[in-house]
């Protein structure tokens, strides 16, 4: 997806991330994710034993991505994890040119893999660090809203 241009670098790198995070934490998955191993490997971060505190610390953040995508729902959670954890090529990667889709399901697949990838760019990003904590972030529409008339500030 990287090399057709459909995501950018840090959703990339945000779906790296979590597979790193998946097979760390989860489960050494099947043979089917013989790629991220080779890649683990080439990177220097496999064959290695993680401490009980360290595993506890990459358990917390993948659980953190895992309840991000579920809150985005069941088929963004199957398509990016498809895609990025288990190594499943979408449908959508088979056509020839990607400019053609507009819908069906070819169109709903790759929309679900790009919002995943956004929920983890805003879990892993770079950024995601310096706007603060996920977890406390309330729409505008879930904010208290104020009472006319009252300004917020105490009156003597």
């Amino acid at each position: 997806m990287l090399a057709r241009d459909l995501i950018s670098r840090e959703q990339y790198e945000a779906g790296c991330q979590y597979a790193t995070l998946y097979i760390q934490t989860v489960a050494p998955t099947t043979v089917s994710v013989a790629s991220h191993y080779r890649r683990l490997l080439a990177e220097g971060g496999g064959g290695q034993e993680i401490e009980e505190e360290d595993l506890r610390r990459l358990q917390a953040l993948f659980r953190l991505g895992k309840n991000r995508l579920l809150a985005a729902g069941p088929r963004v959670v199957r398509a990016t994890e498809n895609i990025a954890v288990f190594g499943r090529p979408a449908r959508f990667l088979s056509r020839a040119s990607t400019m053609s889709l507009k819908r069906g399901a070819d169109f709903a697949e790759l929309q679900a893999v790009l919002d995943g990838l956004s929920v983890l760019v805003a879990c892993y990003g770079r950024g995601a660090g310096r706007r603060g904590r996920l977890e406390t972030h309330k729409s505008p529409s879930m904010r208290e809203a104020r009472r006319p008339g009252t300004s917020g500030a105490r009156s003597t």
